[in-house]
């Protein structure tokens, strides 16, 4: 698997340390965008829905060819609260999985979360593939930041009945969390995720906090939650699930942070030895308080394999301990 475009991520290195705790900018209110990821349901349910229950003992078919990672970033600054960016895959290709990356990763830039991350059937309406991803400063960032979309692609005639499978939940108000999950049909595996929280004319901050495929891959879960400063209209999560038959080789890897206490970062990483990655996920805890969030899940290589890695941080500061934190890797043979 090759990463195209801007930036490769190091390929020979050991997991970082955990990081010292760090002060951060005061909070400052604000009114939250009203609808801002609401497309991310409107393309994607333009494919197959799922029925009823996800497979256990599903048939191996093959494995997908041609999988390589097209990375795109969004602009280089502070001027806006919101980033988006959106991935495309080439002609004659199927996204199979994605991610996002939060950059710089310091002590100024903990403030923000990922607030999306969607893959699109056809999104540019002439076949191509993509996906999408979305982050918020949910406490004000005085530092230049930007957030890259990945999207894994394979050649679209190896990756049989693809389809993307969405499930959203419906607006309400008054929530603390709210989660849900997309299922693939019988027969098939979940080759990659995606997740989203969506608030509506509301003020005050949502964060992602669960995005990631269970252990047998046959669904792929979403959690959000308010943020410190509670989030004041409806509000609701989507999940969606990369489905096709399931290709050789396929399982899903685990990797859990070192930290489990109440830390100011947490990493996590996955390896799939021998093997291709095709969707990369993470979460913390589903009891995690409303200061902690997914700010990064991306592809990662080292001299053991390539697998992903999974950044949570704390948004603003909190002694609660929120546990462990993981990243998960789809992983199959190699084409």
């Amino acid at each position: 698997m090759t990463i195209h475009n801007e930036r490769s991520r190091p390929t020979d290195r050991r997991p970082p340390p955990a990081a010292p705790r760090y002060a951060r900018p005061p909070r400052r209110r604000r009114a939250v965008l009203a609808a801002v990821l609401a497309a991310g349901v409107a393309a994607a349910t333009a494919t197959t829905s799922a029925p009823a229950g996800a497979t256990r003992q599903a048939a191996a078919t093959g494995v997908p060819i041609g999988v390589h990672v097209v990375q795109k970033a969004s602009a280089f600054d502070h001027q806006f609260l919101f980033k988006s960016a959106r991935a495309t895959c080439g002609d004659g290709e199927v996204v199979v999985g994605g991610g996002a990356q939060v950059f710089p990763d310091n002590s100024f830039t903990r403030q923000v979360a990922l607030r999306s991350l969607v893959p699109i059937k056809n999104a540019d309406g002439q076949g191509h593939d993509s996906y999408s991803v979305t982050a918020v400063a949910v406490d004000g960032v005085q530092v230049d930041w930007k957030v890259t979309a990945f999207a894994v692609c394979a050649r679209a005639g190896s990756v049989p009945t693809h389809h993307i499978v969405p499930k959203v939940t419906g607006l309400a108000e008054g929530k603390t969390t709210d989660a849900t999950a997309a299922v693939c049909p019988s027969g098939e595996r979940v080759l990659g995720t995606g997740a989203e929280v969506v608030g509506v004319a509301g003020s005050g901050d949502l964060v992602l906090q669960v995005a990631r495929p269970d252990g047998p891959g046959g669904i792929a879960r979403v959690q959000g939650h308010v943020g410190v400063e509670a989030f004041t209209g409806p509000w609701r999560v989507g999940a969606y699930a990369i489905c096709a038959a399931t290709p050789l080789g396929y399982k899903v890897a685990f990797g859990r942070s070192d930290e489990a206490a109440s830390e100011s970062r947490k990493d996590a990483f996955a390896l799939c030895p021998g093997q291709q990655p095709l969707g990369f996920g993470g979460a913390v805890t589903n009891v995690a308080p409303a200061n902690a969030s997914l700010q990064s899940i991306e592809p990662f290589a080292n001299s053991s394999g390539k697998g992903s890695k999974t950044l949570a941080t704390e948004n603003t500061p909190t002694t609660d301990p929120w546990d462990f934190i993981v990243t998960t890797a789809v992983c199959v043979n190699n084409g």
